[in-house]
């Protein structure tokens, strides 16, 4: 899973915005789009985050996205 979630941390990712008012966004990493959401988290009420790996589409896990959020957070700190 750790090879995994470095993998998905540095594959492109879209955040797509359930708002009329805010347009998607493509980065070249998730780590990229998570940056992204943290700065603008008051603009953006109800997201997905696509992530494009290349694999069959499918969502990735909690467990998946709160690795990749706790390492995110460790390299902030």
């Amino acid at each position: 899973m750790p090879n995994e979630s470095r993998a998905l941390a540095s594959a492109a990712a879209t955040v797509h915005c359930w708002s009329e008012i805010v347009p998607n966004r493509t980065f070249a990493s998730l780590d990229k789009a998570i940056a992204y959401c943290e700065e603008n988290i008051s603009e953006l009420h109800a997201i997905e985050v696509f992530v494009h790996s290349g694999r069959i589409p499918e969502p990735i896990s909690d467990s998946e996205l709160k690795a990749l959020l706790s390492r995110k957070m460790r390299s902030l700190s």
